[in-house]
Parts: C-alpha cells; structure tokens; sequence
C-alpha cells in the first residue's frame, strides 16, 4: 500500500511538472505560428480589426508598422501586434 501511494506521488508529480508546462508550451508555439502566419498574409486593401476594437483598413505596410485608415481622412500607425483579426463583414460589403 505504502509502495502504491509513493508511485502516486512521483505520478502527480511528474504530470504536474513535466507534462503539463510541455502542454501549455506547445499550445503557446501554435498560436504565435499562427500568428505569424496571419500577419504575413495581410495586405493592403484588407479590412481588419484591432485589439482597442477599432475597426480599419490597412492603407501601407511599413517594416515594423502598419498605417490603418479607421475614418475618411484618419491615418493611424499601428503594430502588427494590435491586430487581432479580419473584418469579414466589411470585406464582403466592399465585393457587393
């Protein structure tokens, strides 16, 4: 019994850890591939939505910045960090 509870132990131990902060690294590595992928695919003329919840879209790609139309006439520059997604409804808006 005594034997049983020791491999318990090493058990969780290991599970808590080892296996669980490889998990979690993983699943970090995923989403910043994914992240990089999706900003390389961005181009100008596409609509997208910031993190602050303003709505743009990308006029010019600089290096380490993108300049964001948000109204007629307002330019803001913006990091390909402060993007989080595609606005798909003003895409398709703009194909009609």
């Amino acid at each position: 019994m005594e034997k049983l509870m020791w491999v318990l132990s090493i058990s969780i131990a290991v599970i808590a850890f080892i296996i669980i902060p490889y998990l979690q690294y993983r699943r970090n590595k995923k989403e910043s591939e994914s992240f990089l992928q999706f900003s390389l695919e961005l181009k100008e003329g596409d609509y997208i939505i910031l993190s602050s919840g303003i709505f743009g879209k990308i006029v010019s790609i600089n290096e380490d910045r993108y300049l964001v139309e948000i109204a007629k006439g307002v330019e803001i520059n913006v990091l390909p960090q402060a993007i989080v997604g595609r606005d798909l409804k003003a895409t398709k808006d703009k194909v009609k």
